[in-house]
């Protein structure tokens, strides 16, 4: 996965990240990790967490794994850095 961005125009996610070294796949949406696995994960098994906002801009680093929970409507813009 390459970096990529994200400008939150209007409303709120939260987001999850791990480093490449704990990065993983679930077929759960985030709402279902959150509920089942989230709540038993310890120590470096837990995710770096952020609420964006409108305005904010998201930097998610090549081969970080990441998960995101839209808290209301949100409009936004992305891309991906290819280099």
């Amino acid at each position: 996965h390459y970096t990529s961005a994200r400008l939150m125009v209007y409303g709120r996610a939260r987001w999850f990240l791990w480093p490449p070294s704990y990065a993983f796949y679930t077929g759960l949406s985030v709402a279902e990790w959150l509920k089942t696995d989230y709540p038993s994960l310890s120590g470096k098994e837990r995710p770096f967490e952020c609420v964006q906002r409108a305005g904010d801009l998201m930097i998610v680093p090549s081969m970080w794994g990441h998960g995101v929970l839209y808290l209301e409507d949100t409009a936004g813009m992305a891309t991906l850095f290819m280099a």
